[in-house]
């Protein structure tokens, strides 16, 4: 390979990494065994891409009393929270979420909840990160 390319290798690779992000989740004491990341990517129309990706969660209603559902919540620095989405948990306890924000920087949390229509979160978190793009 010739000196002149790994400049240019160098740039591409690091552009690869900027452009996406993997950011982990940090786990609660209603779920201490659950681990997760968060990744990021450019959407479309500028919108931020998150993909969610969950291992180790036990079904909502054996975390929290009377809970149905794991909403996912994006809260901007004094704002209020969003809900995104539901994660999905599968019976292999893994859970997966696929969505978009025009938000650019924002805790993320992950909460049990009776709903997945919740407007407001009503339970402490059961995994948390903090988003900066």
């Amino acid at each position: 390979m010739s000196h002149r390319f790994v400049p240019a290798i160098v740039v591409a690779l690091f552009h690869a990494a900027c452009s996406s992000g993997i950011i982990p989740l940090a786990a609660s004491p209603a779920a201490p065994s659950a681990q997760g990341v968060v990744k990021t990517s450019e959407g479309t129309q500028g919108n931020l891409e998150i993909k969610l990706d969950i291992t180790h969660l036990e079904a909502a209603e054996k975390v929290i009393p009377g809970a149905t559902v794991y909403v996912v919540w994006a809260t901007p620095k004094n704002g209020t929270p969003q809900n995104l989405g539901e994660l999905t948990v599968g019976d292999d306890l893994t859970g997966h979420l696929k969505t978009m924000t025009p938000l650019r920087s924002f805790d993320l949390f992950i909460t049990a909840e009776e709903v997945r229509t919740a407007s407001e979160p009503s339970g402490p978190p059961v995994l948390s990160a903090r988003v900066n793009r």
